[in-house]
């Protein structure tokens, strides 16, 4: 009888040892369990990925006039929606960065010492990208328009390359849009395109719109080619659209 419940004691103990062994590792596997889940979930899903950037010298801008005293940047998209605002500092220069890929229109306005406006500056930019830009001259208004105006169809460059190396062959695409800021799949019109600066080889006929979008194809520079270029698409109804200026070089 005794020997009985000597034995009965040792297998409370073994069964009592095995539950508190097991408990201890499934506690441990939760623990680990949770601590990937914390890993995980703080790394961001975009990790690792270069932002859109592009940086703008508005330099030039503060010597063409004194009475300059602030300026404000705004990026907006190729349908007129507001991306981002920055203001210019001491060294003049406005970064964006996060901003989608493609094309984006940016604003510069001037500000007077009274807060008045003095002028504004526009130009389209390729995003990313890889050089300062710098704005045209200030347009000196006080009253600015909007930066796409509402209820007017429009043209705007869809791909467009940072810079262009003589000797190579480009593809140019540019996208009608209509009143609402929509591509507009249904426009039936010829485009048309010119080119200001470097000497560089255009078609000059067949370009048509399928689906809203005309592509643009034997853009091509000569070999020892060096400059700048700045190009201009047009078709009957629709606010024509001017490039950004940029730069051609040989290899």
């Amino acid at each position: 009888m005794e020997e009985t419940v000597r034995l009965g004691l040792r297998i409370r103990f073994l069964l009592g040892t095995v539950c508190l062994f097991g408990m201890l590792l499934v506690g441990c596997d939760s623990g680990a369990n949770s601590s990937f889940a914390s890993s995980s979930g703080a790394v961001p899903s975009n990790s690792g990925t270069s932002p859109n950037t592009l940086t703008l010298d508005l330099s030039s801008l503060v010597r063409s006039s004194r009475e300059v005293a602030r300026m404000e940047v705004t990026a907006f998209s190729l349908r007129g929606a507001k991306l981002a605002q920055e203001k210019a500092t001491s060294t003049l220069l406005v970064r964006f960065s996060h901003l989608p890929a493609g094309s984006a229109r940016l604003r510069v306005v001037a500000f007077g010492d009274s807060d008045q406006v003095l002028g504004f500056s526009d130009l389209l930019v390729p995003v990313p990208s890889a050089k300062t830009l710098e704005p045209p001259p200030l347009d000196m208004t006080d009253r600015v328009p909007p930066p796409a105006t509402p209820g007017a169809p429009f043209l705007a460059f869809l791909t467009m390359p940072s810079t262009f190396e003589a000797g190579t062959t480009y593809t140019l695409e540019v996208g009608a849009f209509d009143t609402q800021g929509q591509l507009d799949t249904k426009v039936e019109r010829s485009l048309s395109i010119s080119s200001y600066g470097a000497p560089v080889t255009l078609p000059s006929s067949g370009l048509k719109f399928v689906q809203g979008r005309a592509t643009i194809d034997s853009v091509f520079f000569r070999r020892g080619t060096n400059g700048t270029v700045t190009f201009t698409t047009s078709a009957g109804g629709f606010a024509s659209a001017t490039s950004p200026t940029l730069p051609v070089r040989s290899r």
